[in-house]
């Protein structure tokens, strides 16, 4: 259990991941780094480690604290607070609910207090769209809002809605790769482009192939 059985502190995240320090009745870490952005992913770390613990301590297995350091600087989860390009910074991540847009809306506020945020917003018509609107439309500076190929896809004008509710700024893009197009010929160096709201979203960017960012 989290504050019974072990601990963690000193959250830092960065660009280049999440530093924290661990400590459990065997073990305690200082600075350890997981290559996730996030202050939860330092949260879920903590508890992949005690799990190992456990799982060693009954397989009567040598825990290495340089194995679980190496182990962390080394995962690979794609679309969550991916950054895949740089100058301007092109991040994406597979956000598709309220809880999980309150993650972003905090982490992008913590990482980039200054910069420009400019937002790529594709969500399935399924989900809270008024909520998850409006906490994007808290963070964003811009938004360029289109509709992904799942069959569970929002309409443009069902999106639309709620970003003149909000008062926000936007462009409406019938593709999501006409949309990220836009976004980076639109934004200057120094601004963040976010693609987000569904994992269909992002993986028209990732796993298709149709849009690579060069």
């Amino acid at each position: 259990e989290l504050g019974k059985d072990f601990t963690i502190n000193n959250i830092h995240i960065t660009t280049a991941g999440t530093l924290f320090d661990y400590k459990s009745g065997t073990l305690n870490l200082k600075n350890i780094k997981v290559n996730l952005i996030g202050e939860h992913q330092a949260y879920n770390a903590a508890v992949a480690i005690q799990s190992f613990e456990l799982f060693t301590a009954e397989k009567n297995i040598i825990l290495q604290e340089s194995h679980i350091r190496k182990a962390l600087c080394e995962i690979n989860w794609q679309g969550r607070m991916q950054i895949i390009h740089k100058e301007p910074t092109v991040i994406v991540d597979g956000a598709h609910n309220l809880e999980g847009i309150s993650v972003l809306k905090k982490n992008v506020s913590k990482l980039f207090p200054t910069n420009r945020i400019i937002t790529v917003l594709a969500i399935l018509r399924d989900k809270n769209l008024e909520s998850i609107i409006k906490d994007v439309c808290d963070f964003s500076d811009y938004i360029f809002i289109t509709k992904n190929k799942s069959a569970r896809a929002a309409e443009l004008d069902e999106q639309v809605e709620f970003l003149k509710k909000n008062k926000a700024q936007y462009t409406a893009v019938e593709d999501v790769k006409t949309a990220c197009e836009k976004a980076l010929k639109y934004a200057k160096t120094k601004d963040i482009v976010l693609i987000t709201g569904s994992l269909y979203t992002i993986s028209e960017i990732l796993n298709e192939g149709r849009f690579k960012v060069k």
